[in-house]
């Protein structure tokens, strides 16, 4: 797992790595064997078409349970490959000095997950297959000088 770092806090193990230019997450808490999940953080700069930062900028609307995002608003996000064939989780914030960066993942605790003892090697390797979906429709730019401190 090269640039793979693992930290295992009680009851919790997230791991982070950087895969073709995307910073990739991934958490695990103990207490629920199955409930693994993993996100990918862009920053939305690095995309040359202002139409794929349009559309992975989503917009928010206030719930009784808090800030949500309507996920099916995003055709990109929902051509990438995701364990369970969706994302199910979005965040989105502005840095400090102006760039738009969303962070989309999935998670594991679906049916058909049920009896699967997934290792941080499957977890890893689905969180690729992401990655690797998104420069398959779009290009994201991997240069270093561009928020690289995220």
């Amino acid at each position: 797992m090269d640039g793979t770092s693992v930290n295992q806090v009680v009851n919790y193990i997230q791991s982070a790595f950087d895969y073709r230019g995307v910073r990739v997450n991934i958490q695990h808490p103990f207490e629920l064997q199955k409930y693994w999940s993993y996100s990918i953080k862009l920053e939305l700069d690095r995309f040359e078409d202002a139409g794929v930062r349009n559309d992975l900028w989503l917009p928010s609307v206030r719930t009784p349970s808090g800030r949500q995002w309507d996920l099916q608003r995003s055709q990109l996000l929902h051509l990438l490959y995701w364990h369970g064939g969706r994302p199910t989780c979005y965040y989105k914030w502005t840095s400090p000095d102006g760039r738009r960066i969303i962070a989309a993942g999935c998670h594991y605790g679906h049916e058909f997950d049920a009896g699967r003892n997934y290792t941080l090697a499957d977890i890893i390797a689905d969180a690729k297959r992401t990655v690797d979906s998104l420069y398959e429709y779009t290009f994201y730019s991997c240069a270093e000088e561009v928020g690289a401190d995220v």
